[in-house]
This record gives C-alpha cells, sequence and structure tokens, in this order.
C-alpha cells in the first residue's frame, strides 16, 4: 500500500509500483464547522455525535488509470479491496516477522 522502494538510481522498478496508494485525512469540526459536517453522517448512513471532533477518511489514488474501468464496473471489489488485503497483509508480517 505504500509507495514502492526507491531503487539505487531513484526509480522504482515497474513490477514494485502499487496498484492503489491509500492516504488519510479528516473533516475537522473545526474548520468545517456544523453546518457541513451536520449532514454529513447521515449521508454516510451513521448517527451524528457532537463530541466526536473529525470524521476520518481514506483517499486512494489509483496508479494505473485503466485499472478503475472493469469488466464488471466496479474497482472496488476487483482492485481496491484485495490491494488493501494485500497492504494489511504485509504490514502484519513486517510487524510480527521482524
Amino acid at each position: 500500500m505504500a509507495p514502492a522502494k526507491a531503487g539505487a538510481k531513484g526509480l522504482v522498478a515497474p513490477n514494485d509500483q502499487p496498484d492503489v496508494i491509500l492516504s488519510g485525512s479528516a473533516f475537522e469540526r473545526k474548520l468545517y464547522k456544523n453546518h457541513y459536517l451536520a449532514p454529513l453522517p447521515a449521508r454516510l448512513g451513521v448517527q451524528d455525535d457532537p463530541r466526536i471532533d473529525a470524521v476520518d477518511y481514506l483517499v486512494s489514488c489509483t496508479m494505473d488509470p485503466w485499472v478503475t474501468d472493469t469488466s464488471e464496473g466496479d474497482f472496488i471489489g476487483k482492485v481496491l479491496r484485495p490491494a488493501v488485503a494485500a497492504g494489511v497483509r504485509k504490514a502484519i508480517a513486517e510487524i510480527f516477522h521482524k
């Protein structure tokens, strides 16, 4: 999930490039105010809790522009979900098998 490690000359080997890069951000109540944040939880299908100061979200960047155009029409199940799962498995392996 993280960008591939750069090679000796600062280039990424073609087979090391990730399909998807994920990052995250948040809608913070102090920045976006209740005018924006109040309706957001309902649009997401969850209940608003004014004690929560931010709504976290993921940002995905597909590295191959053609990967989002699948025969099924939706790249989430075919590309994004497997990429996230592979990244999680790799992170777990790195943490527990050092």
